[in-house]
């Protein structure tokens, strides 16, 4: 078996592959007169669009038909792009790569490029002929290197991991394993591994590994765990979700009940209170198409160490498939020690500490970590704002630390250049003065970007952006998660001046029709709207429920591998991706623009899993 991991393969440049490499060098060097407009076809366009948002794809299919049909204008090559795109949808697969190969052959230049490759690539995904499903993988990874747009990046990775684990056959992933180029993989490797295991070929897997091991002299968290030995079947109840849930709830404090209204509620309350409803009422919304009965048990932390510890005996009662919390770290410490103890997988929701999850193996942390949050920033910045020297702020406080380590060291690894700018951390004369003498070395230091990863610092945050605007310094900035909510003492013209980019764990997008329902229901039984808590607590509920419906122990993995490497789940207000890790990796990534805050990294909406059960064969 030592053949697989001898020497390494170059990739072979595919038709489109080429189309696309030629098409994004030819874009770079080459300049032509701009093609006329067309204001009807525009139109067409825009009126289209409106449907297609709407999930109407007949209507917006006759309308880009008509603008594509027209003589070749501005509007062109979107029109050809947006018509294959509803032939897509629609199921119609022929048609639409008809409509994706006229834009990567005639129109090599065109920003519909990289979409139209992508949506090929799924559809040869989604065919039943072997050669164009490893065509597919071919070209997502091609585009997962290559693209300019960091989102069709990261999503053609996504599409890669979640084929190849869930839907190719064994002998799909084996074949792309002997081919792949070294950068590829060891994820070919976990994904091949993955399968021989839950087929019960768990011998079989250990020995591609070690023979990996041997050869490559690296290891793979995720392939450790997976085979182990961790205790896969536990029990067999095939038909019940089994969950204990421990939050500070202060149930038994009569100030809790004895109120008239939710403004009365004690803030010490309210937040788990708001939580715990929107995980309630995503399990009720589940439950009419589970396969399995949940039951949930809700434990009272009251915020104490003691009381948490005191109720772990309900624990080995109840021998939860899963636990949920809690907020605080303290307490989550506790049940962690009885999830390592017990092989029970522990989600933790709100609170981004990577120290929860160090050294343990049952941990999940629901939010990314500070970490996270700077290696998705200097993704974004290296990626899509296309920088190549970066100044990086920081207070030098250790929340500020993180974000600017993480940065820095990412922003570094992938080919940039940045410089670390310490001001003090109190808003003084000393700092003013620092603050002042950077932002004017910044113009003459080829400085194309800032990050400003700083936190609970309002005033000083502020003054560099102030200061960088009264100077003239034309940069992109680039914010921590408190640019968005809590620094709103910041001019609002001058954030969108720059466009500031700030991470943050969650995100609304309130033209989502989804939410837009939850937010009506909501609003129609309670009479106020719901908070950000109450959807975050519903976004966790229904991705735990979905993941423990879908999860079967005599598979032959234990369900915390399983966590890991689950396919992404989007939610109203937070996704979740775990990416062969314990803490949640997707990052949200808002602009302010147009009056407004974008998201601007939001994944699209196809689930391979649906499609695969929704295409219209012929």
């Amino acid at each position: 078996m030592l053949y697989n991991f001898v020497k390494d393969r170059s990739r072979t440049i595919t038709f489109f592959s080429l189309i696309f490499i030629l098409g994004m060098c030819f874009s770079a060097f080459s300049q032509e007169s701009a093609p006329p407009h067309d204001l009807r076809a525009a139109d067409m366009i825009i009126q289209g669009k409106r449907y297609l948002e709407a999930e109407n794809y007949l209507p917006a299919l006759k309308l880009f038909e008509s603008a594509a049909a027209r003589p070749f204008s501005q509007s062109t090559t979107a029109a050809v792009y947006l018509t294959g795109l509803c032939y897509f949808h629609i199921g119609q697969l022929e048609k639409a790569e008809e409509y994706f190969e006229i834009i990567a052959k005639e129109y090599p230049r065109s920003r519909y490029v990289e979409e139209a490759l992508y949506h090929t690539a799924l559809m040869f995904l989604f065919d039943d002929d072997e050669r164009k499903q490893r065509t597919g993988v071919e070209y997502l990874l091609n585009l997962a290197e290559s693209a300019r747009d960091s989102s069709i990046a990261k999503d053609a990775e996504k599409h890669v991991r979640n084929f190849i684990f869930y839907e190719a056959d064994l002998e799909v992933v084996e074949f792309l394993l002997k081919a792949s180029p070294r950068k590829h993989e060891l994820m070919f490797l976990e994904a091949y591994c993955h399968q021989l295991a839950e087929r019960g070929e768990r011998e079989k897997a250990i020995s591609w590994y070690q023979d990996y091991q041997q050869v490559r002299g690296l290891d793979s968290y995720f392939l450790k765990q997976l085979l182990s030995g961790e205790p896969v079947v536990r029990y067999v109840e095939k038909d019940v979700i089994r969950l204990a849930m421990f939050l500070p709830l202060y149930l038994e404090k009569e100030e809790v009940w004895e109120k008239d209204s939710i403004s009365e509620i004690p803030s010490r309350s309210l937040m788990a209170l708001e939580f715990y409803e929107g995980f309630q009422i995503a399990l009720d919304t589940y439950s009419a198409e589970s396969k399995k009965n949940v039951f949930l048990k809700i434990l009272d932390t009251y915020k104490d160490s003691a009381t948490t510890a005191d109720n772990l005996w309900i624990l080995d009662q109840l021998q939860p498939d899963l636990i949920v919390g809690s907020i605080y770290n303290q307490q989550s410490e506790i049940l962690s020690q009885w999830s390592e103890t017990h092989w029970t997988p522990q989600m933790v929701p709100l609170s981004p500490s990577s120290s929860l999850v160090e050294g343990k193996s049952q941990v999940f942390l629901a939010h990314p970590t500070a970490v996270d949050h700077g290696i998705t920033m200097a993704e974004y910045a290296w990626d899509s704002l296309r920088l190549n020297r970066v100044a990086v702020w920081t207070d030098q406080r250790a929340g500020t630390e993180m974000l600017a380590d993480a940065f820095s060291i990412h922003f570094d690894t992938l080919g940039g250049e940045t410089i670390r700018l310490p001001v003090d951390s109190i808003f003084s004369d000393s700092a003013k003065k620092q603050i002042y003498s950077y932002v004017r070395s910044l113009k003459f230091q080829q400085i194309d970007g800032v990050y400003i990863p700083i936190l609970s610092n309002q005033e000083i945050a502020g003054l560099i952006l102030s200061q960088i605007s009264a100077m003239g310094v034309n940069v992109k900035v680039m914010g921590s998660p408190h640019w968005w909510k809590r620094y709103d003492n910041i001019d609002r013209e001058l954030k969108e001046s720059y466009q500031v980019a700030f991470t943050t764990s969650y995100m609304i997008n309130k033209e989502d029709s989804a939410y837009q329902e939850y937010f009506r229901d909501y609003l129609r039984k309670y009479g106020f709207p719901p908070s950000q808590y109450n959807i975050q607590g519903y976004d966790l509920g229904m991705y735990v429920v979905q993941l423990l419906d879908n999860f079967n122990y005599q598979d032959g993995i234990s369900l915390s591998s399983y966590i890991r490497n689950a396919p992404s789940y989007q939610g109203l207000h937070q996704n979740f991706y775990f990416q062969s890790q314990q803490s949640n990796k997707f990052v949200n990534i808002g602009v302010y623009k147009d009056g407004t805050v974008i998201n601007i990294n939001r994944p699209r909406k196809l689930n391979l899993k649906d499609f695969y059960q929704n295409k219209i064969k012929d």
